[in-house]
């Protein structure tokens, strides 16, 4: 039974020790394994405490949280928490936060109920996580997205004008499957696919932890590798209006950039009202840039935060940039996000931003960050698939002094 081995793998109680094992890795540096049977990855606390963090700083953990997906009073269906929002827990800066996240693929009104959609793709019922059904039982649909949210957590003292840094230190599997999906009227081709008149098709995808990859269905021996990370981590808006979940903003939400929210990345997102008011959804355990087809491989993770604000009176001695968007980092690379209703311009706010990125954090005049960007950075359509569609820059490390592991040395006569 693969998901009673996940949840005695990756049960409540088993999270609880792994915070206090993120906590030390946090303390010390060095590489965060996952549990056998899963693979092992780089935490953010090893590359951010060496150093790579744009901001300089370096946090240690503060308290562990974790937060439970099982009850009706931290989700919201198709809509994110506004600045009206009750928070469901509060944390400090430097705390670790763990929030479990449902999928919403199998439960919308179009795949019918979740028992016989799992069951007529090879799910037995043991499989399908009881707060998924919960959610199709008991919780009311009330926004237009599709997702299901959880949270939102207040980050005390947390002020508009402050940037709230997220570090995303692990994310998990709570199943060993993935569904992807494309809808008529919807997606990229949205007036092509799915083809004969068909409102719906979907791929129910296995996985294979062992060895880290989806097993496509469509094709014998077609293996896509696994990456997971979370489409949609934020802040609450500052309005009292309901929010729907499908498109990203300045708050960030469905950003569903598959280089942020993983293991060992960080985000920053300008806070927008008091508390922050953070929260996650949309877990994707791989998904091409683009996302095409509307969907990604949709299923259920945890990922486990530590959560930093920077006061925005200490803006400037923290190194943190004043961007518009949301903004990133990785391992290897600074990520700078343009959104807008059409990709054109979409991919004009990612070059501003960019430009803004590079003349803050680099000292470059605007002219030479233009002339950086053209050469040397690469520019992915994240999403065209959410309403407003995004384009992210990659700003590699490598092109800086400080970014590379050997400088190179000059050769010749």
């Amino acid at each position: 039974m693969t998901h009673l081995l996940l949840r005695d793998r990756f049960g409540r109680g088993q999270f609880l020790l792994r915070l206090g094992s993120i906590a030390g890795t946090l303390a010390f540096g060095g590489v965060l394994a996952r549990s056998a049977g899963a693979v092992e990855t780089r935490s953010s606390a090893s590359h951010l405490s060496e150093g790579g963090n744009t901001t300089g700083s370096y946090v240690p953990g503060g308290e562990s949280h974790f937060l439970a997906s099982d009850s009706p009073e931290v989700i919201s269906w198709g809509f994110l928490p506004n600045r009206d929002a009750e928070p469901v827990m509060t944390v400090k800066s430097g705390d670790l936060v763990t929030m479990e996240q449902i999928s919403h693929e199998g439960i919308l009104p179009d795949q019918g109920d979740p028992y016989s959609f799992f069951a007529n793709r090879g799910v037995p019922r043991e499989e399908i996580l009881d707060d998924q059904l919960m959610v199709y039982e008991e919780i009311e649909q009330l926004g237009e997205g599709p997702h299901v949210v959880t949270g939102p957590v207040a980050v005390e003292g947390a002020e508009p004008g402050d940037w709230l840094e997220v570090r995303c230190l692990d994310v998990l599997p709570r199943v060993a499957y993935g569904v992807n999906s494309s809808r008529h009227g919807r997606g990229s081709l949205p007036e092509e696919y799915p083809l004969e008149g068909k409102e719906y098709y979907g791929n129910l995808i296995q996985f294979d932890l062992e060895r880290n990859v989806g097993l496509f269905p469509a094709g014998y021996g077609i293996e896509v590798p696994l990456n997971p990370f979370m489409g949609i981590v934020g802040v609450a808006p500052d309005t009292s209006e309901q929010v729907n979940s499908v498109p990203p903003g300045i708050y960030g939400g469905n950003l569903d950039i598959k280089r942020l929210m993983a293991a060992g990345t960080t985000a920053f997102y300008p806070v927008q009202v008091p508390g922050a008011l953070l929260y996650t959804s949309d877990g994707h355990s791989a998904q091409g840039n683009g996302e095409v087809s509307l969907t990604a491989i949709e299923s259920s993770l945890t990922p486990t935060f530590q959560v930093i604000l920077h006061k925005q009176e200490r803006l400037e001695e923290e190194r943190v940039p004043l961007l518009k968007n949301p903004w990133g980092e990785t391992g290897d690379a600074y990520i700078v996000t343009g959104i807008d209703e059409d990709l054109d311009e979409a991919m004009k706010e990612a070059v501003r931003e960019t430009v803004s990125f590079l003349s803050q954090t680099k000292e470059l005049r605007p002219e030479d960050a233009y002339s950086l960007a053209s050469i040397g950075i690469d520019f992915e359509v994240s999403q065209v698939v959410n309403m407003t569609k995004g384009v992210h820059a990659v700003i590699h490390k490598d092109l800086f002094p400080e970014g590379r592991a050997h400088p190179p040395t000059c050769q010749g006569h």
